[in-house]
C-alpha cells in the first residue's frame, strides 16, 4: 500500500470520527470508504499501523507538508483569493482533570476568558480567503492573544484585511494602509469613546465577509467533531487541526444551487384568496370595521 492511501486512511478516520476498531469494521463493511481510501479488502491495515503511520507524519513534519501541497494546488487551479484574508480564532478545549500519571494538566495548554466564562485548552488561529478557504494555521496555547498571532496568518499579498476587535491595532492599521490595505478589522470601543453610528455600520459590513472563516470553524467542530484535543501537546495537535479542514475541496456555488430551498407551503384561507385575486387581476378594498 502506498503512503497517499494511507494518508487517505488517515483522513476518513477523521471524517467518521470513530475510533479505530469501528474504523476498521467500517472499511470491511462499507465499499465506498474501501474506494475513498484507494485499498481493497486484502489490504486493510490493522489498528497499530494506522497508529504508526499517524506517528510517522507527526515526526517527519509531514501534516504541514500535504497542508501545503493543498493550499498551493488551491492557488493553482484558481480557488484561493490571494487579494484578502479573514484573520480569527477559535478554542478546542482540553481535558482539566488531573487524575492523570502527572498528577497535572496539560503545560502545553493554557486558559483563558472568554465573555463571563473560563476555557481551557488550544487556540487555533487561521487565516483564510473572502471565500472561507484556509490557507494558514497557527496552535497555541489558550493564553495567547488572538493580536500576537496575527502576523503568522497572513501570506503578505492581502490588498484587503478582515478580523474582529480582538485584531484592532492602532499602529498596526498605519503600517497597513501605508502599504495600501484596506483596514476591514472590527472597530471596538474604548474607556474614552463609545462606538458611533459609523462605527456599528462598518462592522455590519465587514461581518458580510468575515462572517465566511466561521465556516471552517464549523467544519472542524461539527463535521469532524474536532471540539476536544485528543491527544497531549500542541505538537500532536497541530496536525490534527490543519487535516480537519476540507472548505475548499468542494467550489462554492451561489447559495440556491449550493443549497436548494423545500417549495413553499401551498397558501390556505385568506393568503389563497388574496393570492387568487392579484394573480386574477382583480381590485378589492378592505373595509374597516
Amino acid at each position: 500500500m502506498t503512503s497517499m492511501c494511507f494518508s487517505d486512511v488517515a483522513y476518513t478516520q477523521k471524517k467518521k470520527t470513530t475510533r479505530k476498531a469501528r474504523f476498521l469494521s467500517g472499511l470491511y463493511d462499507v465499499e465506498s470508504m474501501r474506494r475513498f481510501a484507494g485499498i481493497s479488502l486484502d489490504d486493510i491495515p490493522d489498528e497499530t499501523t494506522i497508529g504508526k503511520f499517524r506517528h510517522f507524519l507527526r515526526t517527519h513534519g509531514l501534516t504541514e507538508v500535504l497542508f501545503e501541497r493543498t493550499v498551493q494546488h488551491r492557488s493553482e487551479r484558481g480557488l484561493l483569493m490571494r487579494e484578502g484574508t479573514i484573520v480569527d480564532a477559535t478554542i478546542v478545549a482540553a481535558p482539566t482533570s488531573t487524575k492523570n500519571r502527572d498528577r497535572a494538566r496539560d503545560p502545553e495548554m493554557g486558559a483563558t476568558k472568554k465573555g463571563t466564562s473560563w476555557h481551557f485548552g488550544l487556540k487555533a488561529h487561521i487565516g483564510s480567503d473572502p471565500h472561507g478557504r484556509m490557507h494558514q494555521v497557527v496552535v497555541t496555547s489558550a493564553s495567547v492573544h488572538d493580536s500576537q498571532v496575527m502576523a503568522d496568518c497572513l501570506h503578505g499579498d492581502e490588498q484587503v484585511l478582515y478580523g474582529d476587535k480582538a485584531d484592532a491595532d492602532a499602529q498596526r492599521q498605519q503600517e497597513a494602509e501605508a502599504q495600501g490595505i484596506e483596514w476591514r478589522v472590527h472597530r471596538k470601543a474604548t474607556r474614552h469613546r463609545k462606538r458611533t453610528c459609523a462605527d456599528r455600520s462598518f462592522n455590519r459590513k465587514s461581518n458580510c465577509v468575515r462572517a465566511r472563516v466561521e465556516h471552517i470553524f464549523g467544519i472542524i467542530k461539527h463535521r469532524w467533531g474536532y471540539r476536544k484535543v485528543r491527544y497531549r501537546g500542541l505538537a500532536n495537535n497541530g496536525p490534527a487541526t490543519a487535516r480537519s479542514d476540507d472548505s475548499g475541496h468542494r467550489p462554492q456555488l451561489p447559495p440556491r444551487l449550493d443549497r436548494p430551498r423545500p417549495d413553499p407551503r401551498p397558501a390556505s384561507g385568506l393568503t389563497a384568496v388574496v393570492l387568487r385575486a392579484y394573480s386574477s387581476g382583480s381590485q378589492f378594498h378592505t373595509r374597516r370595521k
